[in-house]
């Protein structure tokens, strides 16, 4: 069975555990099966393969113990014997957690897991509408940022920064943060709050405070 692989994912997991879904059709079938005869599950396996069920497996499904189940069902031991091969020695298999684990010892709460997460509010645009760019001129601005930013990225030192990708200069979603807060920048102070991070910018801030300062006389014409 599958069941056995989760138990050997060492040594990346600590607490292995594998996580089956049960459609409700198929655990209503894993009660039906057990409280059938075998002669009767097996004249519904002949009418419709496709849902017939092993006892075994229903009872897995079924079981409030999981793990306790399939240890009777398979005759495993209550601990395992320790292996001396060097594997075994140097990542050791999993052992059984003091308690039990399973969805039967340890009930998931669904509400609690799967609860919809709270729609965050939209923080309103502290732009007012008419000193806002439009789509066109803010797809020109973008233009002119990239380009300014190949420029930067030429006159980089091969030393210091010959390894830094050209994006890292001036990345795109900054670029776009630029011209959602066009008209908010007025000094270079509010270029240097938004670069301040970015390495390839250090030196830069006048120059890109400028060219913003052009695009602005630009969307004013």
């Amino acid at each position: 069975m599958f069941v056995q692989k989760p138990g050997r994912a060492r040594p990346n997991v600590a607490n292995p555990r594998a996580i089956f879904y049960i459609s409700a059709a198929r655990a209503a079938k894993a009660s039906k099966v057990l409280a059938q005869s075998d002669a009767e599950n097996a004249v519904e396996a002949k009418k419709d393969a496709t849902v017939a069920m092993d006892r075994p497996v229903a009872e897995i499904i079924t079981a409030h113990c999981k793990p306790l189940v399939q240890d009777e069902l398979y005759d495993n031991p209550a601990s395992d014997p320790v292996c001396p091969c060097k594997t075994c020695l140097a990542f050791p298999p999993a052992t059984r957690p003091a308690h039990c684990r399973c969805s039967g010892c340890l009930p998931e709460v669904s509400d609690e897991l799967y609860a919809p997460l709270p729609k965050e509010k939209k923080a309103p645009n502290e732009i007012p509408q008419s000193q806002r760019l439009t789509k066109p001129m803010k797809a020109a601005g973008i233009i002119q940022l990239q380009e300014f930013r190949l420029s930067i990225w030429f006159e980089g030192s091969d030393l210091t920064q010959g390894l830094t990708p050209l994006e890292e200069f001036l990345p795109d979603v900054i670029m776009q943060e630029l011209m959602d807060r066009f008209s908010l920048v007025k000094t270079v102070a509010d270029v240097t709050r938004v670069v301040k991070n970015l390495s390839g910018m250090a030196g830069h801030h006048e120059e890109l405070y400028a060219l913003l300062v052009e695009l602005k006389r630009c969307s004013r014409r």
